[in-house]
């Protein structure tokens, strides 16, 4: 009875000093989620997140940045400073601002990686220590959708097309650059606008700049909004500008299952699916990999469908959960 005793105890000790090693094991990552907590494209995003970390059991602290390059770079500083075993970072900063600190972070042997916005050149130089891009390609995708929007409105040459996009932002602004590259092209005439981080966070408050531009404009045919979380409102959006659907066309980035709503009710024409589920899964996966085997950098392309009423009905339950 007491050998039984004894042999007890040990194991139950033995399995309290497991579950420690095993903890002490479980990997660390910092994840940069890019907007607010309430965005649509964010939330999404951090579906994924949420699902890699419970998957592969790993403790992950997510960073909210409101799509606030200082903040992102703020974040990837601090995370460095916590010395995590990987980072998954937004690449809106651009090469230059993050350089350093990447090197930095390398250097004492965390794993960085990124998503939705390409880092070209951090890439090229530290894939082979697991370096990757999940998102994507900003000219590309750019030019898909306003080839994809002036065919679906219809547009002649002189027509009118107002864009909301954001341009200050060193790789972000490609796709927006890209959009009204793709409308000369095609010989009409684009009005732009530059999103406000207000009206980034706050959708709603792009109202008053779709009334200005069809008080000033009132033939214009076709509006393109280079933001998924506004995409995601564009129902809101248009209603408050006194707009009837189908009166102007709309396309856009990002499902969500206000984008998906806003399609069925013809509010908006055309989105291309970014699936910023596979944003946020697949960079936690890729620290996993690299962490435990040594796995190079994998570049994704998660941004090829372009989604309208032809195909809404398929996906837009899946919309609904937040995972497309």
């Amino acid at each position: 009875m007491k050998l039984y005793l004894i042999l007890c105890t040990f194991l139950f000790s033995f399995n309290i000093l497991s579950n420690v090693t095993a903890k002490k094991e479980k990997l660390t990552i910092y994840f940069m989620t890019g907007g607010p907590e309430n965005g649509s494209f964010a939330k999404t995003l951090h579906k994924g997140a949420l699902q890699a970390a419970k998957d592969l059991d790993l403790n992950v602290v997510y960073l909210w940045s409101k799509w606030k390059t200082d903040l992102m770079v703020l974040h990837l500083k601090n995370a460095i400073d916590a010395k995590p075993d990987g980072i998954a970072i937004m690449g809106h900063p651009g090469d230059n601002a993050y350089k350093t600190l990447i090197q930095e972070a390398i250097s004492k042997g965390i794993i960085v990686t990124s998503q939705n916005v390409p880092l070209e050149i951090a890439e090229q130089k530290y894939m082979p220590q697991g370096f990757g891009y999940v998102g994507a390609n900003q000219n590309e995708a750019g030019k898909a959708l306003a080839q994809a929007a002036v065919k679906k409105a219809h547009l002649k040459a002189n027509d009118i097309v107002g864009v909301w996009g954001i341009q200050k932002d060193p790789i972000r602004g490609k796709r927006s650059s890209a959009i009204l590259a793709e409308l000369r092209k095609e010989k009409v005439v684009p009005v732009f606008f530059e999103f406000t981080d207000e009206e980034q966070n706050n959708p709603i408050k792009i109202v008053e700049g779709v009334k200005r531009l069809i008080k000033k404009h009132p033939k214009t045919k076709l509006i393109i909004f280079d933001h998924g979380g506004v995409t995601s409102q564009t129902s809101k959006i248009m209603k408050q500008a006194g707009l009837k659907p189908g009166k102007i066309k709309v396309a856009g980035f990002d499902i969500s299952a206000g984008a998906a709503a806003a399609i069925k009710e013809n509010y908006l024409t055309l989105t291309i699916d970014q699936q910023p589920f596979l944003q946020g899964y697949l960079p936690i996966l890729q620290i996993y990999l690299t962490k435990k085997y040594k796995f190079s950098g994998l570049h994704i392309n998660t941004a090829a469908a372009i989604i309208d009423k032809s195909n809404i009905d398929t996906i837009s339950q899946l919309a609904k959960k937040g995972i497309r």
